[in-house]
Parts: structure tokens; C-alpha cells; sequence
């Protein structure tokens, strides 16, 4: 009985960590060239460009990229500092940023695609 109660576990949490890969997967470039983003704060809102330039309507104009190991790069032109972390599509559509930005270590930001 206790090997059919183990066996019943590990099939359970296998199954369960399959179905987490479902739900979320690394953005791409495609995901983000030519598209308008809308993010959670409701006001901004950012037009992703081929060849890596993008435009926030509230703090201009700044370069981006997917680097590897899908890290996300965003650089707004009027800071120092970069906001360097992961971009995730969800199952749902929108995409998930966790990572750093400028006076923040960790932050998470949800948008999605501006109608």
C-alpha cells in the first residue's frame, strides 16, 4: 500500500510540473516587434519597433532585445540603468516581466496587447 501511495505522489507532482511548462512560455522578438503593449499601471503604454527601439508614452524612447537564456533587455534612453529580467507569455496573452528596473532590484509587471 505504501509503495502505491508513493508511486500515486510522484505521479501526481510530475504531472503537476508538466502542466506548469503549459501555462507560461519564454517571449520571443515576435512577440514584441511591431506590437503595442499595455501595461498594468493602466497609463503606460509601449510600442515595440523591429531592430530593437521602443517608445514608452511616458518616458521616451529606449532600445530593447531578447538576449540568451531568454533574458529580456529594456534601456530606457534617459537612465543609467537597465531593466534586465525574464518575459513570460501566458496562457491568457498577456506578458509577464520579472526582473530588475531602475531604483528597484525586483519588480513584476504585467501587460498586454493595447486594442
Amino acid at each position: 500500500m505504501r509503495k502505491e501511495l508513493w508511486f500515486a505522489a510522484v505521479s501526481f507532482c510530475l504531472y503537476f510540473i508538466s502542466q506548469l511548462s503549459a501555462w507560461a512560455r519564454p517571449a520571443t522578438k515576435a512577440d514584441f516587434e511591431g506590437k503595442t503593449l499595455c501595461w498594468d499601471d493602466g497609463v503606460e503604454r509601449e510600442n515595440y519597433y523591429a531592430g530593437g527601439k521602443f517608445e514608452n508614452n511616458i518616458e521616451g524612447p529606449g532600445t530593447w532585445d531578447i538576449k540568451e537564456n531568454d533574458v529580456f533587455v529594456n534601456k530606457l534612453d534617459r537612465y543609467p540603468k537597465t531593466f534586465v529580467g525574464k518575459a513570460e507569455v501566458n496562457d491568457g496573452g498577456t506578458i509577464t516581466y520579472t526582473g530588475e528596473a531602475p531604483g528597484f532590484d525586483d519588480v513584476s509587471a504585467i501587460a498586454q496587447y493595447c486594442k
